[in-house]
């Protein structure tokens, strides 16, 4: 099967450069992409490339439909989530990139090149993770392989530092963070492209904040609520990343009673108020495409500061009552907590009294955040689709909802890990422990790494000052700019 796999690779794209050999004359050399992409090759040539495009197309087609069968279907969903995970993030990059080739005119060059790229490299990353968390085979070698210091973590992890047994109650002033559980010996291996999250993160989010303060220019609405994003952002990651990252490599799993009840309404706060500016750059895309003339006397910097304050005192005022509510909990069945951050429910499920008020408040909350918030942006949405398809020309309609793409894409990588994130704590309990951490992780470093990249991408000012800053280096930003 592995071998008529790869004759059928082989056999499928063969064709394709013997036609792009075929062309002799082009219209120049420079090949707009980092690597020979098979549309960014023959797209040069000066004849006719229609067999070239619809070949690869079929190629493409076939490639992707091969996972169409019932047969396939089930194999997919009746096998680990893995499996899924890992097919989602090889073909769905093909795809959009190979339509982007052919119809996506008016998508910037930095931004097909850069989904090119990840296509190639993201599939790598995440599948040995995908598949060490959900393999249990793989965690058990992992395991012999030593990957933890000799002696370290003997006996289950925090065994030996709970004071009592688990069907006992007791006030600790400290508790035990687990890190990835079940993933223990792999927390090593973990902590690397944690680390290399981070840095990104931080880089990026200061390199906005360093954009937008020099450059007049973007002293718009739009830039000020993305600054607002790169503090909130910054916060949220370095909330949890450098415990985290004590955690996997020096084993510094202690963290005070109060210090942790401060760092879950540090993560909730900011998340709250992360969905509260969502909402205001929601109202600022509206606005700018359905009252473009008003918009720079209703959106003026004092609201625009009055819109980012609001936001804050929400946030704060909702995720409040949560650390008061856990702090009344004084007496615990453990004192480890089977995540990596003090995450609310992780904390008070261990509780040995009654948690429904927390619970329900919990609820409470992630409904009033989650939908209604996202109702609202969902709303806005439509007034602006109605404005947009009113324009005269296509040429117009394309352009306003260009200017919509980078902000709905970060709404996506926000709001999504979070929903899925809440539901597993409450109802997921066939969820394994490894995934919903990472999940939990992910929504809280994703976001970060993303957003200064989209806006960057699809922001003409943002690329125009990195050009100067020298950030890509040499002239080739010009042209792309």
């Amino acid at each position: 099967m592995g071998l008529a796999a790869t004759l059928r690779g082989f056999l499928y794209i063969c064709p394709l450069p013997l036609l792009a050999r075929r062309y002799t004359s082009f219209h120049t050399n420079v090949i707009a992409h980092s690597y020979c992409e098979h549309m960014a090759v023959v797209m040069l040539s000066c004849e006719d490339i229609s067999i070239s495009n619809i070949y690869g197309m079929i190629i493409g087609f076939v490639s992707v439909m091969s996972l169409a069968t019932t047969e396939a279907r089930l194999k997919a969903f009746g096998t680990c989530s893995s499996h899924v995970c890992a097919i989602l993030a090889f073909y769905i990059p093909i795809v959009v990139s190979s339509m982007i080739h052919r119809f996506g005119h008016n998508v910037p060059p930095p931004a097909h090149t850069l989904l090119a790229n990840f296509y190639l490299i993201i599939p790598p990353v995440l599948n040995p993770i995908v598949y060490a968390v959900r393999t249990k085979e793989i965690r058990r070698r992992l395991a012999k392989m030593g990957v933890l210091w000799q002696g370290r973590c003997q006996k289950p992890c925090g065994l030996d530092r709970m004071p009592k047994p688990y069907n006992e109650c007791f006030s600790p002033s400290t508790f035990l963070l687990t890190g990835i559980p079940q993933l223990e010996e792999a927390h090593v291996w973990l902590s690397v492209p944690f680390c290399f999250l981070y840095l990104v993160a931080v880089v990026g989010n200061c390199t906005i904040l360093f954009i937008v303060k020099t450059e007049a220019g973007l002293h718009e609405p739009m830039y000020l609520f993305l600054c607002m994003l790169a503090v909130i952002d910054l916060v949220l990651s370095s909330s949890t990343m450098p415990k985290l990252l004590s955690l996997f490599w020096l084993g510094d799993r202690e963290i005070g009673f109060h210090v942790c009840l401060l760092q879950m309404f540090v993560i909730h706060s900011f998340a709250t108020i992360e969905s509260g500016i969502f909402l205001a750059m929601a109202f600022d895309r509206y606005v700018a495409i359905c009252a473009p003339l008003r918009h720079r006397t209703i959106l003026t910097h004092p609201v625009v500061a009055k819109m980012g304050l609001a936001a804050t005192l929400r946030g704060f005022l909702y995720i409040c009552p949560l650390p008061l509510l856990a702090g009344r909990y004084t007496s615990f069945h453990t004192n480890v907590i089977a995540h990596s951050y003090c995450e609310h429910m992780a904390v008070v499920m261990l509780s040995c009294k009654d948690i429904s008020i927390s619970n329900l408040y919990g609820m409470v909350i992630g409904f009033l955040v989650l939908i209604v918030d996202s109702l609202c942006i969902g709303w806005s949405y439509f007034l602006i689709f109605r404005a947009v398809m009113s324009l005269a020309t296509t040429e117009a309609r394309l352009k306003a909802f260009s200017t919509c793409s980078s902000h709905i894409c970060a709404i996506l990588a926000f709001y999504i890990p979070i929903a899925v994130s809440s539901l597993t704590h409450r109802f997921g309990h066939n969820v394994p422990p490894p995934a919903h951490i990472l999940l939990a992780n992910f929504y809280l470093i994703i976001p970060p790494v993303l957003n200064p990249i989209v806006y960057a991408i699809r922001t003409k000012e943002i690329r125009r000052r990195l050009a100067k800053m020298g950030s890509f280096g040499g002239g080739g930003v010009k042209n792309l700019v």
